[in-house]
């Protein structure tokens, strides 16, 4: 038995190839194999051109093009590299008569590098005195207010509100961990021991809450009280406390 070399045609009706057996002619030269491979023959194909010709529809279809990156994904990329829309919104200016010892605080809530940045946004922050808005609650029977040897005034004397990044359950409590966290790592009164934990135990707050208060340990010589109020995107819209502070001023 002999090994044949086998040709190529195509079939007219059903575009498939099928191997088709040359037969044994004058026209076609056997080349016999070593004994150990007698049951072995090469054939070599010498029938003329015309026979020769192999459809080879398969091997000339053009090649198809690698497809180009589209025009929105070299926008994205390139906007991926560019700095965040955040990052060039202007901060709120602060009072003049802001104590120092506040100002600490305010750098770390609008910086772009501090741990604030990921949980806040710092474009939001917003310092007031709240000295005159507690006389403005006062003349119309409004406010919660502290009376005192020195008569009567609000809760905090200074305020400090900020909108959370994102929305839903959690986000205001995840902001007032990273802000007391901070606080507790970084006191803003000598007097004050830092914690020497790495991740300092925090007040939980409820997962629904839009609204969260920090209050401001300032040294037990304070002569001023001052919170932080964390809101979430609903509950700025909801509580409107931008709004109250800015009338009395």
């Amino acid at each position: 038995m002999s090994l044949p070399i086998f040709a190529l045609r195509t079939c007219l009706r059903c575009q498939s190839v099928y191997p088709r057996v040359t037969s044994a002619s004058t026209s076609t030269v056997t080349r016999s194999i070593p004994s150990s491979n007698r049951y072995l023959n090469t054939e070599v194909d010498t029938s003329s051109q015309s026979d020769k010709k192999i459809n080879t529809w398969f091997l000339n279809q053009p090649s198809r093009p690698l497809p180009l990156a589209s025009s929105s994904k070299r926008v994205e990329s390139s906007s991926q590299i560019s700095p965040s829309s955040e990052d060039t919104q202007s901060i709120p200016s602060i009072p003049i008569s802001t104590p120092s010892i506040l100002l600490p605080l305010h750098n770390f809530l609008t910086s772009t590098t501090s741990e604030a940045s990921d949980v806040l946004h710092r474009h939001t922050v917003q310092v007031y005195d709240t000295t005159s808005l507690s006389q403005y609650l006062d003349e119309r029977g409004q406010g919660d207010l502290v009376k005192g040897e020195e008569g009567s005034g609000g809760w905090y004397d200074w305020v400090i509100t900020v909108q959370v990044k994102g929305r839903g359950r959690g986000v205001v409590s995840r902001g007032d961990g990273v802000l007391r966290r901070w606080l507790l790592k970084n006191p803003l009164h000598p007097s004050i021991q830092a914690s020497p934990h790495e991740y300092p135990k925090t007040p939980r707050i409820p997962p629904d809450s839009d609204w969260s208060i920090v209050p401001l340990n300032l040294g037990p010589d304070a002569e001023f009280r001052a919170c932080v109020n964390l809101l979430s995107e609903e509950g700025a819209s909801r509580w409107k406390l931008d709004e109250l502070w800015k009338k009395a001023q």
